[in-house]
C-alpha cells in the first residue's frame, strides 16, 4: 500500500507541474521514452548473461561454451568438439589428417609412432603421404617405413674407410653414423641394434664371435682390423666363426 500510494503522491505532483508549466509535455516524454529503452537493454543484458540470450554474452562466455574446431589456446593448436573437449588422435577433414596428442595438441613438424607404425606431419599439422623424411619413406597411406637407400649409407660410408687403419668395431661405429646411429661397443653389442635377418641387403651388420663387419652385397664385407689393423674388402665368410646377420633399425632423422 505505501509503494502504491508513493507512486500516487508523484502522479500527482507530475500533474500539478505541468498544469504549471514548470514541466515541459515533450521534455517529460522523452524522458520517460528514454527509460524504457534504458529497462529494455538492461532486461536483455540480464537475459543474455543467464544463458537466455546468446546476443549479449561477453567473448569470453561464448568461447567457452560455443567455440568448435580448430582453436588456438597458448599457441597451441586444439581441435574442440561441440562440447568444449579436446579431441585427441587422429583427425580426418577435407583438408587432410591431423593428429593430436593425449593432451589435445596438434603434432606438427614431426614424425610420430601411432599403432606401431611411423607418421609424419608436415608444419601445418597434416599426415604426409608419399614423401621421404629421414631415413623413412611414408607411402600413400602416411605409413612409414625404413628407407632402402639409407642402407646403401652404410655401405657407401663403410667402403669409403677402406685402408684406415682401425679396428672391426671403430670401422662399424663410424659406417652407422652415417645414417645417425650413434653406437660402440664390442662385436656382440651390435647384435642389439636391430632384427637378426637371412635375407641381408648391403649395408646390415655382420657379427662373428669376436669381430663385427658391414655387408656390401655379392658374399662381399668391408672387415676393419684386417691383416694388421686395415680396412679391407673381404669375403663374408672368413675364419671368425660366423653369428648373425644384423639389418639396423633405422633412427627416425
Amino acid at each position: 500500500m505505501k509503494a502504491k500510494f508513493t507512486q500516487s503522491l508523484l502522479s500527482v505532483s507530475t500533474a500539478l507541474l505541468l498544469a504549471t508549466g514548470v514541466i515541459n509535455p515533450n521534455v517529460l516524454a522523452a524522458q520517460v521514452n528514454q527509460n524504457k529503452i534504458v529497462n529494455k537493454s538492461l532486461k536483455a543484458t540480464i537475459s543474455g548473461l543467464d544463458g537466455t540470450s546468446s546476443k549479449y554474452k561477453t567473448n569470453s562466455v561464448q568461447d567457452a561454451v560455443k567455440k568448435t574446431g580448430f582453436t588456438e589456446i597458448n599457441d597451441k593448436t586444439y581441435y574442440l568438439d561441440n562440447k568444449g573437449s579436446k579431441h585427441t588422435g587422429l583427425l580426418n577433414t577435407n583438408a587432410g589428417t591431423y593428429y593430436f596428442n593425449e593432451s589435445g595438441e596438434m603434432i606438427e613438424n614431426e614424425i610420430v609412432k601411432i599403432n606401431d607404425a611411423q607418421y609424419s606431419f608436415d608444419e601445418n599439422g597434416l599426415m604426409e603421404t608419399d614423401v621421404t623424411r629421414g631415413n623413412y619413406y611414408f607411402d600413400q597411406t602416411g605409413k612409414g617405413q625404413a628407407d632402402p637407400k639409407a642402407y646403401d649409407k652404410i655401405a657407401q660410408a663403410a667402403l669409403s674407410q677402406i685402408g684406415v687403419n682401425q679396428d672391426c668395431t671403430m670401422l662399424v661405429t663410424n659406417s652407422l653414423k652415417a645414417v645417425g646411429i650413434d653406437f660402440h661397443s664390442a662385436p656382440a653389442g651390435y647384435l642389439s641394434l636391430g632384427e637378426v635377418t637371412n635375407t641381408p641387403v648391403p649395408g646390415d651388420i655382420i657379427v662373428y664371435q669376436g669381430h663385427v663387419a658391414i655387408y656390401i652385397g655379392d658374399g662381399q664385407a668391408v672387415h676393419g682390423g684386417w691383416n694388421g689393423f686395415t680396412t679391407a674388402i673381404f669375403s663374408v665368410n672368413c675364419s671368425t666363426p660366423f653369428v648373425a646377420y644384423v639389418h639396423p633399425t633405422l633412427p627416425l632423422n
